[in-house]
């Protein structure tokens, strides 16, 4: 048995141990704005590739593939949800978006934190920049925007200064982070994981209080 086939059988298992483990409110709604207009059949592979990797760590995402004019908006309610504390919103940038919006050189996406220190909700990945990767690398464009997305969501579960020095959170990525993008290993650290589920429940405590209360019933007599 190669490596790559006993990696795939080992990452396999723990997944399916780490679903059976998942916490019933480790679960977030993610609202994507397809800017770059890619084909549904790329978005699907990277909603895919993004739930993959986020299940492995126990949690669970419900994506929303939603309009980007008013007209449309009617035939889609669930989109009309401003993002929240456990409703986030991915944006999949075109390339003029890209350049107007690039903070830092060669990056692929970011993400927008609040300055009065609330729930970041809002990500970016740069449809472009991840078309460039996979066409250099031979790799499908799906798995690189899903890995991106996972990676730029990541920071808004995990909160600023979440780099890391190995796993998905890691950069910049090279040679050795490509291969394992290609392998289906990059995922995110054990402690990651955890802290991602504790801020999720953390979310979740806001989100409910923040709710307006139900209008009383009136009782028929």
């Amino acid at each position: 048995m190669n490596r790559e086939i006993r990696s795939r059988l080992v990452l396999g298992v723990v997944l399916a141990a780490a679903l059976d483990a998942a916490e019933p409110d480790s679960r977030i709604t993610v609202l994507v704005y397809n800017y770059a207009a890619i084909p549904a059949d790329v978005l699907a592979q990277t909603e895919a590739e993004s739930t993959r990797i986020y299940q492995f760590g126990g949690i669970v995402i419900q994506w929303l593939d939603c309009p980007l004019t008013p007209a449309e908006a009617n035939r889609f309610p669930s989109c009309q949800v401003q993002p929240g504390p456990t409703r986030l919103a991915l944006r999949i940038l075109s390339q003029s978006m890209a350049e107007r919006l690039r903070q830092v050189q060669d990056s692929f996406g970011f993400v927008l934190y609040p300055d009065d220190g609330s729930f970041a909700t809002v990500a970016n990945v740069f449809a472009h920049d991840a078309e460039q990767l996979a066409n250099r690398r031979g790799m499908r464009l799906g798995v690189i925007l899903g890995e991106l997305a996972t990676h730029e969501l990541g920071h808004l579960l995990l909160g600023s200064g979440s780099h890391s020095s190995s796993g998905i959170m890691h950069v910049p990525w090279h040679l050795k982070e490509l291969e394992m993008i290609s392998q289906g290993l990059m995922v995110f650290m054990p402690q990651e994981t955890e802290r991602m589920r504790t801020n999720i429940r953390l979310r979740a405590v806001r989100e409910k209080a923040t709710e307006p209360a139900p209008a009383p019933r009136t009782q028929q007599r």
